[in-house]
């Protein structure tokens, strides 16, 4: 008698319950408590100094080290090939859901630089705000250069790095979206380097993610409501995220050819774009 095959369920099939989810949302609230409470010491102790001494402590001692705890706790481990400087890089990645932002300031001491429109998000908006994010309005030309101007002083006092998306909003985890070059300004003109990232959702409940899967950690605006696309990430028991450090576009190299922030922009989307498309994306597997 032949052997049936049988195709693996999809991931949206496998989602937990709602108590692994409730327990994680208050494991976030209790470590973004703490956050809030030794931002506000932290503040005290550096109110007689120069700012960017406490955007250079808060980055180090409290939203990197909390963002790392934070992807363990919603389940997210990282494999990370090469090394991320810690100081002074404007750090940039292709971009597919609310984790990526997470995912920056875990991997380095950084500040992120996210769309307005998440501000407002309910429970999301506020966790964010608390982590250190710079909320800009794309749309509006002046609300970026009101982040450009003191972003760049910051960052060239606290020599911390900044990370953000150029892509503007999520992929649809396939293609990616043209860079902007807007941001890129920011280690054109303040000393620092750029560190391109590309990365992958490898594993989810200990087997391979494959292309339907992907629907659960891509979030797009037609999906509808964060808070949902949210929860059932974190009804993934178990996720693995592989992170590859690209080659840098060290602030030497900046100096010397003169590249402007289009240059750079056009130079980390090609390394990128390189880096994404050489990814393998399994199919559906079958078991016997």
């Amino acid at each position: 008698m032949p052997s049936s095959t049988f195709s693996t369920p999809l991931l949206s099939e496998e989602l937990s319950g709602h108590l692994l989810p409730a327990l994680r949302m208050s494991s976030i609230v209790f470590i973004v408590t703490i956050m809030m409470v030794l931002n506000r010491l932290l503040r005290l102790f550096t109110f007689p100094f120069p700012q960017h001494l406490y955007a250079r402590y808060n980055a180090r001692w409290i939203i990197h080290p909390a963002s790392r705890i934070l992807m363990r706790v919603i389940g997210v481990r990282m494999k990370v090939i090469g090394k991320i400087s810690t100081t002074q890089q404007l750090v940039v990645s292709h971009h597919q859901g609310v984790i990526d932002s997470l995912m920056l300031m875990a991997l380095s001491p950084c500040m992120v630089i996210s769309n307005t429109e998440i501000r407002g998000v309910s429970g999301v908006g506020w966790a964010m705000e608390q982590l250190g994010f710079v909320f800009v309005n794309r749309s509006r030309r002046r609300s970026i250069q009101e982040v450009l101007e003191p972003t760049i002083a910051m960052v060239g006092l606290s020599k911390i790095n900044v990370g953000f998306f150029p892509e503007g909003m999520s992929n649809n985890g396939f293609e990616m979206l043209p860079f902007h070059s807007s941001f890129f300004q920011i280690a054109a003109t303040s000393g620092a380097g750029v560190t391109p990232l590309a990365f992958q959702y490898i594993q989810a409940n200990k087997r391979p993610v494959t292309r339907a899967d992907l629907d659960v950690f891509v979030y797009s605006s037609p999906k509808g409501s964060v808070v949902k696309y949210v929860y059932n990430m974190l009804r993934v028991r178990q996720v693995k995220i592989e992170v590859r450090v690209l080659e840098p576009i060290l602030h030497e190299e900046i100096q010397q050819q003169a590249l402007s922030r289009k240059d750079l922009c056009g130079l980390a989307e090609q390394r990128i774009s390189e880096a994404f498309k050489a990814r393998v994306i399994v199919e559906a597997p079958e078991l016997l």
